[in-house]
């Protein structure tokens, strides 16, 4: 069987891997710290905006066009397929007329972005007011996104390869019923067992594929996002750096300020005013470190969440009501500061060989989401948590009485970095974190079943003793 080449060009993003683009390209510009980051697509004789980063002062529309050939930055990205790196275009005469400049964006850098055949999708780019040589860090940032993207291409592409192929199959054995079909006309009996033979062997392989085409996305879909989390978190930990450079900073200037007092201690020049001074600047300096101090804790906290190191928490024989009672017991006054009513039902006797450390932070994780989603509004907050041995498997429930969650969002709710909550802060985390013990340490399987308006129950089946690592 033949086939013929994809057309790449009419190929379309679904809109669940452009969220997922958007997102991340969000998070790059915020990293980064520059105005714009940009995916476009190529579409002669034009270069569209297809994603434009939600960050303030960022000129660029999504969808809006751009004329080729008219010496933009994208132009010599695509045309070489290579890194385009130019810190101040201004001081370039390389680039000092390039049509960006208008916009105010003097700095660029940008990765070509490549269909698995070779053709051009478009770049992957990131664009500054001020002169900006970027870093190492922000260059494997963006590498590292690129190579996200082109995955997500490559699926893409091979859905499409797999349909074409299947369509040109099935017109293959349409052509041969036909055939057939034309000497059973012409009244050979032999023709019509033959004609049913195919048609039952045209199902029987349709089915075969179809299941087989059903059970490699889901792989890929569930071994792509764990493993581009793991990616994300390697280059997001090196923004540890700048809370750290900042503690450091505060620290050496409180230093400095206490040496100038030392001094005019010791020539006798020592004023009320300077000892003011110091007390002012000391509390500054405290405040910095304290902040910093905090928001590494924080990213230290999350990422190493996200990557869940299974050498982090030791296996053990423990029973799961006693697990589960020092959890609550630990979150007891955020518990009652929420007003949460809670009914636990976990046998006494149920002993488990495994990790109760994962089961705490998943257990941990739903509670807090149930507080901060599910109840807005409502006087009546109501959780449970029970469990019943079926075999060699336990199955744990979680369940609340909120608002349920729309049905339109949950096939993304284990999705890295989705959140609802974008305004508030929020790092779309938790869900993520939940799937990733659950399916990588716990060794089991979760479900979600929730209804608007009739709350949400996670359904976990957990093995008594998981598999050795």
């Amino acid at each position: 069987m033949g086939s013929s080449a994809v057309a790449t060009a009419s190929l379309s993003i679904d809109s669940l891997m452009a969220e997922k683009w958007q997102q991340v390209l969000d998070l790059i510009a915020s990293l980064v710290r520059v105005p714009a980051a940009l995916i476009m697509r190529v579409e002669p004789p034009s270069i569209k905006v297809f994603l434009s980063s939600h960050s303030p002062g960022n000129p660029y529309e999504e969808h809006e066009l751009a004329p080729l050939n008219t010496g933009l930055y994208c132009e010599t990205v695509m045309a070489s397929r290579g890194k385009l790196l130019v810190p101040n275009a201004l001081a370039d005469t390389a680039w000092c007329n390039n049509p960006d400049i208008k916009l105010g964006m003097i700095s660029y850098l940008g990765l070509p972005l490549v269909w698995p055949d070779e053709h051009v999708f478009g770049t992957i780019c990131v664009l500054d007011r001020k002169e900006n040589a970027y870093s190492d860090l922000h260059i494997r940032v963006l590498e590292q996104f690129r190579d996200v993207v082109e995955r997500d291409l490559c699926q893409v592409f091979q859905r499409a390869q797999r349909a074409q192929e299947d369509a040109q199959l099935r017109a293959e054995e349409a052509e041969r019923v036909r055939a057939e079909f034309a000497v059973l006309r012409a009244g050979e009996q032999r023709a019509l067992q033959q004609l049913q033979q195919l048609n039952n062997h045209l199902e029987e392989r349709v089915a075969e594929r179809t299941a087989e085409l059903q059970k490699a996305m889901e792989q890929i879909v569930v071994v792509e996002k764990m493993a581009t989390v793991g990616r994300l978190v390697s280059g997001i930990a090196h923004e540890l750096n700048t809370p750290l450079g900042n503690m450091m900073l505060g620290a050496t200037s409180l230093a400095d300020r206490l040496d100038a007092v030392a001094r005019q201690m010791n020539e006798q020049r020592l004023t009320q005013a300077s000892l003011r001074q110091l007390l002012d600047d000391g509390r500054q300096a405290c405040e910095v470190i304290e902040r910093n101090g905090s928001r590494a804790g924080e990213l230290i906290a999350s990422f190493k969440q996200v990557a869940v190191d299974q050498d982090r928490q030791e296996r053990r024989s423990f029973l799961l009501h006693e697990t589960v009672a020092n959890l609550l017991l630990a979150l007891g006054p955020a518990i009652k500061r929420a007003q949460l009513k809670l009914e636990v039902n976990v046998p006494p006797g149920l002993q488990m060989d495994s990790y109760p450390g994962h089961i705490e932070q998943v257990l941990a994780k739903l509670l807090s989401n149930s507080m901060v989603h599910a109840f807005a509004g409502r006087e009546d907050r109501r959780v449970h948590i029970g469990a019943t041995q079926r075999g060699d498997v336990v199955e744990l429930i979680y369940e609340d009485n909120g608002l349920g969650i729309d049905p339109a969002i949950q096939p993304r709710v284990f999705d890295p970095f989705f959140t609802t909550r974008v305004g508030d802060g929020a790092q779309g985390l938790g869900l993520s974190i939940v799937l990733n013990a659950v399916q990588a340490i716990l060794k089991g399987s979760v479900r979600l079943d929730s209804k608007p308006g009739e709350g949400a129950r996670f359904t976990f089946l957990l093995p008594l003793s998981p598999p050795a690592k």
